[in-house]
């Protein structure tokens, strides 16, 4: 092979294999969950960490009114790109909603089902849990349909970082808007710092560049 394309769930150990694929010329690319730098040549993401984190826990903030206990489903506790929202997750927490508090950690395998599971069980073990922040796509519909089940729609929050399956919209979401695909999140902390390519933009730049290149 020329060339491989990896988003890594176990980053310690698949860069071993990557770091393999490069001494033998094989180029290697990663996106959304990156391996160590050095494991590959190029790394393709939606948005900073800093601002997917922020983004979640300001959201959350604004939807418990700044103040109660919530819960976060992973997609597993070893994916590098969601540790290190859950860094900055914690980050924004502490300096700017202290009185928001996380009660449970639970990662789901990136299976609905699961999730769906997991956030039940996170509503009978906590009472008083105002919102659940799921941060891979399959655990927004299972958290969505916990919800519901356990008849607590409205009072229970669910937001994500992902597009919710349309039959799942059970409860109070953030999911994106259509009119903002394509566009990545930036650092509110870090103005100054050029917000990364979406990969439309990547897209888009690309085929512009082929355009303008001479047969």
């Amino acid at each position: 092979m020329d060339a491989i394309a990896a988003a890594c769930e176990n980053r310690e150990s698949i860069s071993t294999a990557l770091r393999k694929a490069k001494q033998k010329g094989i180029k290697v690319l990663t996106y959304d969950s990156d391996s160590n730098p050095d494991a590959r040549d190029f790394f393709v993401n939606q948005a900073t960490p800093e601002g997917i984190g922020n983004t979640l826990m300001d959201e959350a903030a604004r939807l418990c009114e700044d103040s109660g206990e919530f819960a976060i489903i992973t997609a597993s506790l070893t994916a590098a790109n969601m540790n290190e929202w859950q860094k900055y997750i914690e980050a924004r927490r502490s300096s700017k909603h202290p009185n928001m508090k996380m009660v449970a950690l639970r990662p789901c395998d990136d299976l609905k089902d699961k999730a769906q599971s997991e956030a039940t069980a996170l509503l009978s073990a906590n009472p008083n849990l105002k919102l659940i922040m799921a941060i891979c796509s399959p655990a927004v519909p299972g958290a969505a349909e916990a919800v519901k089940q356990a008849g607590k729609t409205g009072t229970v929050k669910v937001i994500g970082l992902g597009l919710p399956a349309r039959t799942a919209n059970t409860s109070k979401m953030a999911s994106p808007n259509p009119s903002s695909y394509g566009k990545p999140l930036t650092s509110a902390t870090s103005p100054s710092t050029p917000p990364p390519l979406s990969l439309r933009a990547i897209s888009n730049r690309r085929n512009h560049l082929q355009s303008r290149s001479p047969r």
